[in-house]
């Protein structure tokens, strides 16, 4: 409109509205050739300098308003017309604004395209002459858009409204700019000021006004008795959505929220509404919550408890003051149904909605509990103290209120398709995939402005609203959280392939106010998090919802071991650890193993007729090369990763629970190797299955090769690579494990002993009784355990001699007590297990091999750092030099040969194959490295010398043993 020739346009308007009014109405023609002459009198030629000179004098509008008040449709439509060009050129005087404004309230009714000509006028008055536009003339403004608002046509309805939001905002836009004048961007008590500026005065009985006809009461600025209600509160919202920021730095605004507009807010959750009311009234209340919870905190705390009532009627408030009692009852569907209380079902909707909003905005989040609930962590008896946590506890309460949604023969998490492929509609709903798509709204109730019925939704959107929420909550806990600790935290790995700033080496200091209201809030939400999750992980959900919970289940793992909630880290870990096993499907596999043919390996047929040997309650080792049945699926191999993903982060952190960490890891293992390889792509129970790569050979192998049904070659390539991930995360996990060292290798060492024990019947470690206590403690999660066949190495001598191989320069190198205990637990083991009399022969080989490998490892670096080989640290230099660290590596193989490891094993006699292993062992040993022995020539010689002892083994009748598993002179 500004690049138009106001000039050219004015004089052809000019001579039309001239010979219109020619014969009927003289004045107007004298009028517009008066005007006609200053035109043409100007000298300049842009439109900008053409309207500064017609801005001089009032006589440019003259005939204009002379056309309007003719009441002739045709004269009243050009001179309004040119009236629109003048005001948005800047062309009308000042002292003409109030004329103008008169003038257009005159001629409203003359038409619909007269009415929207006059509505476009509305706002550039109040913009572009604001320093004329205020008081009185600002009331004559707001008249014109509210009697055109009333109009029928919806044309002119519609466009009044938006116009009427725009002058509403325009108005507080100019306190902003009065502000900055006055330098009133300080918090400062500007009550007085209020009424002693004009545009801050404007705003305050604009606001007041406002709040006047929400309640129905009479106005006093704007005087008008009849304004729709629901517009009055979307002008209300528009002001907080613009300007809560201006509300709140001026009192007096505040007190008109806090006197007029949050009274009515509470007592319209008293009564029953129309839908198109209540959603007005909601988002109001969301605004209140977001942005002016500082200034109005008690409305705000009253807000929150109206809504916790609205969305769990039954919940039991200590301190809240809302007297609104609501309470439920059955039927979901359609969203009109009406409460126990008489409120329809979408009040409970648009409060659940609210409080999603709410949760997931992480700052928001913690401001609200540092304001209402940061005080319930000190030693008083506050009342006031639990608002947020009794929005969480109704949250996680709506989330599992519909028990349907769970797999009803979920062992562990189920599939994402049902048995036989996709639920129908007339299948219940624990068959069906829960997400976004069948759960959820296209458009949020508390958006839907333009409907005046409530829309009909889906049973569970309640419950979906209020999961998405706590899903929210543990985001934002990581969000404020997690970045923290990597900037805190120096990640040193050593391997180029592992991604820094993936463990976490210390916890976080507290001293920061954000980082201590994070782990307060964590530390009251997470049981109730724990529970919502421990629901819905037995629930079918869709790809993203699954992703999605795997994905904050880790970061609060992550969070609560970098707070050292330890219990809520234990409770977090164990429950995926828990749900990535198909626990019952294990248990009647192993009943049936038992009852069948007793397939554990007995230590009996190794002892002396009459001997009474030590067996486990429920034995751990089989030689049944039959596997199993069922495997893992999919997700549950997912939940696995997430495990390993845990453990990894947290591996200096972790303590005991490496142990159920480590039997997890160990029992999925297990059971993939005895399925034979074959991974379902669907459900839990389904036998599709795969086969995965090649052969196994040597101790590495993980997963039998044995052939199995055929599948799609795209699916056996993409199974075969999700089992080469699980072996890469497991082969990474203690990788990190020597990243993190001291108290993360000790325990890691201290897990896998402990797992060992568990199948070779060995007696435990003295030193370690205390540390073995508490681990088995945290594995109460595994009820049953899937039996190890014993035709591979198993997982714990497998695990333990890698790592020991891995990182025998730390083990045998280092000064510290930790490190030092932990070359100790592991040989100790391993000799345990490779001398035991009860221990299964295959293990007590698997161990020997494994105190062999772990020997010539150390022997081999010995030479090395006698070589000056710069891959070996001088901390082993250090300690090899005085050749007390060669004693020490050595020694267990005297231990071995002499098959007296303590108390409850051999007891001095000794079995052929360990023997022999170890005598294989110190003749590679002296080949290799024989010229590296310093001060250990006389452990090599006791070892040779034990060859020429006599072992005795008595058995029950005092006689000699002659069974073939000893050796003898």
């Amino acid at each position: 409109m500004a690049t138009t020739n106001i000039g050219a346009l004015l004089l052809a308007e000019l001579q039309t509205l001239s010979t219109e009014a020619r014969r009927k109405h003289p004045e107007i023609k004298e009028a517009a050739e008066r005007v006609i002459v200053v035109l043409r009198g100007i000298k300049a030629t842009g439109s900008v300098e053409i309207a500064s000179e017609l801005a001089k004098s009032d006589e440019a509008i003259s005939p204009f308003v002379l056309g309007c008040k003719t009441n002739n449709h045709k004269l009243a439509s050009i001179s309004v017309q040119c009236l629109q060009q003048l005001i948005s050129h800047r062309a009308v005087s000042p002292r003409s604004i109030a004329q103008t404004l008169s003038t257009l309230n005159e001629v409203i009714h003359l038409g619909v395209d007269i009415q929207v000509k006059i509505l476009q006028m509305v706002l550039p008055l109040v913009t572009m002459y604001d320093g004329c536009v205020y008081g009185e003339t600002l009331v004559d403004a707001f008249h014109l858009c509210l009697a055109l608002q009333k109009s029928r046509d919806p044309i002119v309805n519609n466009t009044a409204a938006a116009i009427l939001r725009q002058v509403v905002v325009a108005v507080f836009d100019r306190v902003v700019a009065e502000d900055r004048e006055h330098n009133d961007d300080e918090q400062e008590d500007t009550r007085e000021s209020d009424m002693t500026r004009k545009y801050a005065k404007d705003a305050f009985f604009v606001l007041q006004d406002l709040c006047l006809w929400a309640a129905g009461s009479d106005t006093i600025f704007i005087l008008d008795e009849t304004v729709d209600q629901g517009l009055v509160l979307d002008l209300i919202e528009s002001v907080l959505v613009n300007h809560a920021a201006v509300v709140a730095r001026h009192t007096s605004m505040l007190q008109i929220l806090r006197e007029r507009l949050a009274p009515f807010v509470v007592g319209f959750f008293a009564e029953k509404a129309p839908f198109t009311l209540a959603v007005r009234c909601i988002r109001i209340v969301w605004l209140f919550i977001r942005d002016l919870h500082v200034d109005l905190a008690p409305e705000c705390e009253m807000f929150l408890s109206i809504l916790t009532r609205l969305v769990d009627p039954g919940i039991t408030s200590k301190g809240g003051r809302s007297s609104v009692s609501l309470s439920r009852s059955g039927g979901m569907q359609p969203s009109k149904t009406v409460l126990g209380s008489g409120f329809p079902l979408f009040y409970r909707v648009l409060a659940m909605e609210i409080l999603r909003n709410t949760l997931r905005d992480a700052q928001l989040l913690h401001q609200l509990y540092a304001q209402f609930d940061g005080d319930s962590n000190a030693d008083t008896d506050a009342e006031d103290c639990h608002v947020i946590a009794d929005v969480l506890k109704a949250v996680g309460k709506v989330a599992a209120e519909r028990p349907e949604l769970r797999v009803s023969n979920s062992d562990g998490i189920p599939g994402a398709q049902a048995v036989g492929g996709l639920a129908s509609e007339s299948e219940s709903l624990d068959s069906k995939q829960v997400g976004a798509h069948n759960c959820s709204l296209r458009t949020e109730m508390h958006k839907l402005l333009d409907k005046h019925e409530p829309p009909l939704m889906p049973e569970p959107y309640l419950a979906y609203l209020a999961f998405t929420a706590l899903l929210g909550v543990a985001d934002g806990l990581a969000e404020h959280v997690l970045p923290l600790c990597t900037q805190n935290v120096a990640c040193s790995a050593p391997a180029t392939n592992l991604a820094p700033g993936s463990v976490l080496s210390s916890s976080l200091t507290l001293t920061d106010t954000r980082v201590l209201t994070a782990k307060q809030l964590l530390l009251r939400s997470w049981p109730v998090l724990l529970s919502v999750y421990t629901f819905y992980l037995v629930v079918r959900l869709d790809d993203l919802l699954f992703g999605q919970i795997m994905d904050t289940m880790q970061k609060l793992v992550q969070v609560s071991g970098a707070f050292e909630l330890n219990e809520a880290r234990d409770g977090f870990l164990l429950l995926l650890c828990r749900s990535c096993l198909p626990q019952a499907a294990i248990a009647d596999h192993e009943r049936q193993l038992q009852q069948g043919h007793r397939a554990t390996l007995s230590p009996v047929d190794e002892l002396e007729d009459g001997a009474e040997p030590k067996v486990h309650a429920l034995p751990l080792v089989t030689t049944s090369l039959s596997g199993v049945t069922f495997t893992m699926n999919t997700r549950q191999i997912e939940c696995l990763r997430a495990v390993v993903a845990c453990a990894q982060y947290l591996a200096s952190v972790l303590g005991p629970m490496w142990y159920p960490v480590l039997v997890t890891l160990q029992q999925a293992e297990e059971l993939l190797y005895q399925s034979h390889g074959r991974l379902q792509s669907g459900p839990a129970n389904t036998n599709a299955a795969a086969k995965t790569g090649s052969q196994p050979t040597g101790r590495r192998a993980s997963v039998s090769g044995q052939s199995v049904p055929a599948v799609a070659s795209d699916d056996k390539q993409l199974l075969s690579s999700d089992l080469a991930r699980i072996r890469t995360d497991y082969a990474r996990l203690l990788g990190f494990v020597r990243t993190c060292g001291g108290d993360a290798i000790m325990w890691t060492v201290r897990a896998l002993c402990v797992l060992g024990t568990d199948l070779s019947n060995a007696p435990p470690d003295v030193e370690l009784q205390s540390e073995e206590a508490a681990m088995r403690a945290t594995a109460s999660i595994i009820h049953r355990r899937l039996s190890a066949v014993l035709n591979r190495p198993t997982f714990a001598i497998d695990q333990l001699r890698a790592f020991a191989v891995s990182n025998v320069d730390v083990l045998v190198g280092a000064t510290g007590t930790d490190d030092q205990g932990a070359w100790r637990a592991s040989t100790r083991h391993l000799l345990a297990t490779a001398t035991h009399l009860h221990a299964p022969a295959p293990m007590r080989t698997q161990a020997c091999s494994a105190v062999s490998d772990i020997v010539l490892a150390a022997m081999d670096l010995v030479s090395q750092a006698d070589s000056g080989s710069d891959t070996v640290s001088q901390q082993f230099i250090d300690s090899v030099s005085s050749g007390e660290a060669q004693v020490c590596v050595l020694t267990p193989l005297l231990q071995m040969m002499n098959g007296t490891a303590g108390d409850g094993y051999a007891d001095g006699a000794r079995f052929v194959d360990v023997s022999k292993l170890t005598l294989d062992t110190v003749h590679m040993l002296l080949q290799s490295s024989g010229r590296s022995i310093m001060r250990a020539w006389s452990v090599v010689f006791d070892i040779i010398h034990t060859v020429l002892d006599t072992p005795q083994a008595t058995g029950a009748a005092g006689t000699e043993s002659r069974q073939p598993g000893y050796l003898m002179r």
